[in-house]
């Protein structure tokens, strides 16, 4: 189990999570997940996206125009009439701050994707900085005049994106699926963004950049592995810092 920490308005709402393997490969996908019942008459789904190990080393625009788009589908792993949450960071100049949106869409029977008029994403947090690492990889390969084996040293520059986002279960949007505690049907999306543009259904039909799933949204919750991508997580990370670190702009505030 993870635990998720949501600073919503000056309540600190710390959730016991579920988590769900999307993509093992790299780049990794999954999300970390739970349902608040503290108003049972309004339970809400609580969910954070994590894409790790993710290349961006054709990144030269500084202006804004290149990020990413994370996606998740909830009630279906079908793409076409489905409800659809997608975040989008566009990366600044110095590639340090978190500039994420998460929007509410749907996508028609014939894989049109169109924003909502209601919008039900309540909240959007970034809990963990944006950090770019260099990677260095060896490439071997084979000369084939001479058979020599020829050694290269290939650096790339690897990202994680991170972002954390609040859903109630019942919308009462005619556009968003109605969500109910139990497990339910999800798919999962991501792709590039260049020049501020995307086609998030060319994306759908990328291998490896679209895939079925589940979520487990009763009580107890349990781990679920995503498919056709499947694998066991072990990338972990401490919601320590992040208490501590709010904990001290706090006290810097007083």
């Amino acid at each position: 189990m993870r635990v998720l920490i949501f600073p919503v308005l000056t309540t600190l709402f710390t959730t016991q999570a579920a988590t769900v393997i999307f993509r093992s490969d790299e780049p990794q996908y999954r999300a970390d997940y739970n349902v608040d019942a503290t108003d049972p008459n309004n339970p809400q789904l609580f969910v954070q996206l994590e894409l790790l190990n993710y290349d961006i080393s054709n990144w030269t625009n500084t202006d804004g125009g290149e990020g990413v788009m994370m996606g998740i589908g909830l009630g279906t792993q079908v793409w076409g009439q489905s409800d659809l949450i997608i975040c989008n960071y566009t990366q600044n100049a110095s590639l340090t701050v978190e500039k994420f949106n998460c929007f509410d869409y749907h996508v028609l029977e014939d894989g049109t994707v169109m924003l909502d008029d209601q919008q039900d994403i309540q909240s959007v947090f970034n809990p963990y900085p944006f950090e770019n690492r260099t990677v260095t990889l060896t490439v071997t390969s084979t000369n084939s005049s001479t058979n020599e084996t020829i050694v290269t040293e290939v650096n790339q520059t690897k990202a994680d994106f991170i972002v954390s986002f609040v859903r109630n279960l019942q919308t009462n949007d005619s556009m968003d699926t109605q969500l109910s505690r139990g497990v339910i049907d999800s798919y999962w999306v991501y792709g590039p963004i260049f020049a501020n543009q995307i086609n998030v259904s060319q994306q759908a039909s990328v291998p490896g950049h679209f895939g079925g799933s589940q979520l487990d949204l009763s009580e107890p919750q349990q781990p679920v592995t995503s498919t056709p991508n499947s694998g066991s997580g072990n990338l972990l990370y401490s919601s320590c810092f992040a208490l501590i670190g709010m904990l001290i702009m706090l006290s810097m505030q007083i």
